[in-house]
C-alpha cells in the first residue's frame, strides 16, 4: 500500500477543532507488519498523532477495545502496545517465510 499521499483534505479546509487523522487516509493507521513499507507507514502514521492533543484518549479507547494499528501514536496489536514494531515486522516475515517454506 502507497502512502506517498497521506492528506485526503487540506488542513485549512477543516473546521478548527479537527484532529489530525481526520484529513488523513484511514488505511494509514492500519500497516501490515508484513509489508515492507511497514516501519515507514507506521512513522507515517505516528507523525500524524504527534500534535495531536487528544493522543491519550486515542491510545486509552484503543486499548480499550482491543484494537490494532496506530492509536494515540502507538502500535497496538489487539489493545496491546507493541513496543518494538521492528522485531514484530521481523517475527512476521520470518513465519511467512516458513509457512512459504512448508508449502
Amino acid at each position: 500500500m502507497r502512502h506517498d499521499k497521506t492528506v485526503l483534505r487540506q488542513r485549512d479546509e477543516l473546521p478548527e477543532n479537527a484532529l489530525p487523522c481526520t484529513a488523513t487516509d484511514p488505511d494509514l493507521f492500519h500497516p501490515d507488519p508484513s509489508d515492507p513499507g511497514f516501519m515507514k507507514q507506521l512513522y507515517a502514521a505516528q507523525t500524524v498523532c504527534g500534535p495531536c492533543d487528544r493522543s491519550s484518549t486515542c491510545l486509552k479507547n484503543g486499548v480499550a477495545s482491543g484494537s490494532s494499528g496506530v492509536w494515540g501514536g502507538q502500535y497496538l496489536e489487539y489493545g496491546l502496545v507493541v513496543d518494538d514494531p521492528a522485531h514484530r515486522r521481523n517475527l512476521s516475515l520470518r513465519t511467512r517465510q516458513r509457512r512459504k517454506a512448508a508449502a
